[in-house]
């Protein structure tokens, strides 16, 4: 039997990670000198919703200045996401000294893990270094790893190695990725801060399109396995006798 866990924003949160409506906030205060993009903040408070707006207006319209403002809105979330995962990285990953009550240890325990999230929570404390999740728990994983992507090769970040700094690519067939059964997969369903989609651009799944958005990119809507692949990509949240925990979501 299959056992996942399943986080959204409130995970975050606990280490400080900002909710919707606090993003909301950054984004505004970053984009209060622009005038076009205050107002339609104002009438979208939700910022994925007045992300939408502009994404829609960029591909039906010839409007001057229309895609220099998308980008502009785009780089103002990234730009929130960056100070989030700063002080993510930050924060002390567990609440108490006693080993076997580490977050760790409570995170071995899943075959996969999935969320909504796109920070970097968990790349900082859990998947990086190795030994974070090789020494946790008896299940003596060798690591923890993403499904499906490629790190881009970065010849100008040098020293030790930081995910914050990291970007990711999907790779070309995601679908035939098998699952390494000695590394415990962590599943980013809505993309993430860090990884960029054929184009180049920011692959974050956001506004009031979502199932629009996922199935322009097949890393996020992952074709159903047959019987005979069930360690690949979508393993433990397909099976009838998945075991799902949903934490702080």
């Amino acid at each position: 039997m299959n056992a996942v866990v399943l986080t959204g924003a409130g995970f975050s949160h606990n280490w400080g990670g900002r909710l919707a409506r606090e993003i909301n906030t950054a984004v505004a205060m970053r984009l209060q000198d622009d005038n076009h993009l205050a107002d339609l903040l104002h009438r979208n408070p939700n910022f994925e919703e007045a992300l939408i707006e502009l994404q829609n207006e960029a591909a039906t319209s010839a409007r001057p200045g229309t895609a220099e403002r998308l980008q502009k809105l785009e780089t103002a979330i990234a730009d929130a996401f960056t100070t989030m995962n700063s002080n993510l990285a930050a924060a002390s990953f567990n609440f108490c000294n006693d080993l076997k009550y580490s977050l760790p240890e409570f995170l071995v325990l899943f075959d996969a893990i999935f969320t909504l999230n796109q920070d970097l929570l968990l790349e900082k404390h859990y998947l990086y270094p190795p030994q974070v999740i090789s020494l946790a728990g008896t299940r003596r994983w060798l690591r923890g790893y993403l499904p499906g992507v490629d790190e881009i090769p970065n010849p100008a970040q040098s020293g030790l190695y930081d995910p914050l700094l990291t970007q990711w690519r999907p790779q070309s067939t995601p679908t035939a990725t098998p699952i390494d059964p000695r590394s415990q997969p962590y599943f980013k369903l809505h993309g993430s801060v860090n990884w960029t989609d054929p184009t180049g651009g920011r692959l974050l799944v956001m506004g009031g399109n979502k199932p629009t958005t996922m199935r322009r990119h097949p890393i996020l809507t992952p074709d159903e396995p047959p019987e005979e692949r069930s360690r690949e990509i979508r393993p433990a949240s397909c099976s009838a006798t998945a075991r799902k925990t949903v934490r702080a979501y």
